[in-house]
């Protein structure tokens, strides 16, 4: 098989996947539309126009890198919504909820993981990464200033499944989920092929709980450090949910323990935090 075939077969494999995503993610998103009733239509319009303008700049200056690095994050995202919920990834009490393109551009926010616990419900902002170290980079860098200035992300759009709720969330704990375009190009390929059962299996959930219980304790760990208690109690909390879920995964599932790149990349880009003011 030539490099060139090999290439072609990729370039062919990333685009059906990359629609299918869009189409998911598009059925599944939160609609700004549906909260005109509780914002009013000046209030929504006036977020429509800003997606609208941000969308027209991220159009600017894109080369072909960039766009593989667009479709592999959007690809990975709707892996990441669908067989997070369907596979259990991220447990079997959590629901994922697709956020909307105005949380998505102004706070940072991916997906919405509902975690229900007897009768409390608690929320988990994601915001997906894939490919470039750097990327992660500046995602943690918004996620210390916000915590340097005592916040924690707002979604403006919600919507929680489990008790109905529609509205505005505040004070959600946010991390970022990340794997490499290698991980991204071996989920997309079982995802086309319908290869449920294999996803379900796939280690690299393992990866993705594991980033989250690091980030939280260390995001965690910082804000107690400044001076940020009820920052520390959010991420604190968290992560004890995302620890049940991973301890009851080791139980049935096999965890390879390979990790890739963008993993270690997360882990090295979190050194800030780890240093005390």
């Amino acid at each position: 098989m030539s490099k060139e075939f090999y290439q072609n077969e990729r370039r062919e494999m990333l685009f059906k996947a990359y629609q299918k995503a869009q189409e998911l993610l598009a059925r599944d998103e939160i609609l700004l539309d549906d909260f005109v009733d509780l914002y009013g239509e000046e209030n929504v319009s006036r977020d429509r126009k800003y997606v609208a303008d941000r969308e027209e700049g991220f159009k600017v200056g894109s080369n072909d890198q960039e766009a593989e690095h667009l479709q592999l994050a959007v690809i990975f995202e709707a892996i990441l919504h669908e067989h997070g919920e369907q596979s259990n990834w991220f447990g079997s009490t959590a629901t994922t909820v697709k956020a909307s393109r105005f949380d998505d551009i102004a706070h940072g926010v991916d997906e919405i993981v509902e975690f229900t616990e007897d009768d409390s419900i608690s929320f988990l902002a994601l915001a997906v990464d894939a490919t470039y170290s750097q990327f992660t980079d500046k995602k943690l860098s918004r996620i210390k200033d916000e915590i340097d200035r005592g916040e924690l992300t707002k979604i403006k759009y919600a919507v929680a499944e489990q008790n109905n709720f529609r509205g505005e969330l505040t004070k959600v704990p946010r991390v970022i989920v990340g794997v490499s375009a290698e991980t991204i190009y071996e989920l997309a390929e079982l995802w086309l092929s319908n290869r449920n059962k294999d996803l379900a299996e796939h280690p690299v959930q393992f990866q993705i709980v594991e980033e989250i219980i690091e980030q939280c304790e260390v995001f965690g760990k910082y804000a107690q450090n400044i001076g940020k208690p009820e920052i520390a109690q959010k991420y604190e909390r968290t992560r004890a949910i995302v620890q049940a879920v991973m301890d009851e995964k080791k139980k049935g599932l096999h965890d390879t323990g390979k990790r890739d790149d963008v993993s270690v990349a997360l882990t090295m880009g979190m050194r800030d935090f780890r240093i005390k003011p």
